[in-house]
């Protein structure tokens, strides 16, 4: 059965990334209702707290499961193991872990910028 944190990695990212996009849209600085922009501020909180979260795990040691570090040694292992089928698959995994790593930190600033602009409004 896989863990809480592994489920919601799967997951979780999205959910970020759409948050992220209904709470800045890309128009115009009056384009956000008061209801809009309180409601994103709202949540900004907790949005915080789940893009750092996996931040962390992705960026954990080795020995953290789920982590880069981690999937970079299996696929160390399996490679000298001879095993090329579950390499490419862990290869797979890889790449796929490290653009959601880059994706996480653009949602971090994207945040960071949310965060000064709820602070202006008070």
């Amino acid at each position: 059965m896989r863990s809480v944190r592994t489920r919601w990695m799967r997951g979780g990212a999205l959910a970020i990334v759409v948050a992220i996009t209904v709470a800045v849209p890309a128009g115009p600085a009056g384009a956000m209702g008061a209801g809009d922009i309180d409601e994103a501020c709202r949540r900004l909180p907790a949005l915080q707290r789940r893009v750092a979260l996996a931040i962390d795990l992705l960026e954990a040691s080795e020995f953290s499961p789920g982590s880069i570090d981690w999937l970079e040694a299996q696929l160390d292992l399996a490679e000298r193991a001879g095993r090329r089928q579950r390499a490419t698959y862990l290869e797979n995994r890889l790449t796929s872990r490290v653009a959601k790593l880059t994706r996480l930190q653009r949602s971090r600033v994207t945040l960071e910028r949310l965060e000064l602009r709820c602070d202006d409004i008070g």
